[in-house]
């Protein structure tokens, strides 16, 4: 249990029921997510880059530059918690979209496989952001140099 995180999740259900955006999850929505393979996550994480890419490179762009690579790859990590979660996900749109959810949570095994899904997809960060932005990334995922 994380209870900052937990925290923000309720606030994020709140925020989302306000504007009725609510969607039911369970173990097949967590299976779903670990069993997704290298280019289907990859093709994920692509969409969520194009979905949020001028704020990025305002990141990227800004003088002084506050935020670095690495950043964005905490920030990828955020929305695949997100997205294995049920709180966001693609639209038809090929847009982001985010919502509350209702169903049960991941057990302790369904959350230790989906962190380690997320992990092991870090591999992937660097060249789905290099194809979104269109410029070399340096900073190897998973690293804080």
């Amino acid at each position: 249990m994380n209870p900052k995180r937990d925290e923000l999740l309720e606030a994020w259900d709140e925020i989302c029921l306000e504007r009725g955006s609510l969607v039911e999850v369970g173990p097949e929505h967590y299976r779903w997510f670990v069993s997704l393979n290298d280019r289907g996550m990859g093709g994920l994480i692509s969409l969520m880059l194009l979905d949020r890419r001028d704020e990025f490179a305002g990141w990227l762009g800004a003088e002084p530059q506050m935020k670095s690579e690495q950043d964005i790859f905490d920030a990828i990590e955020t929305m695949l918690f997100l997205v294995a979660r049920g709180r966001c996900g693609i639209r038809e749109d090929g847009k982001v979209g985010y919502a509350a959810v209702v169903g049960p949570d991941p057990t302790e095994a369904e959350t230790q496989a989906i962190e380690h899904r997320i992990l092991a997809s870090r591999s992937l960060f660097r060249g789905a952001a290099e194809e979104v932005f269109q410029r070399r990334f340096d900073a190897a995922p998973g690293s804080r140099q």
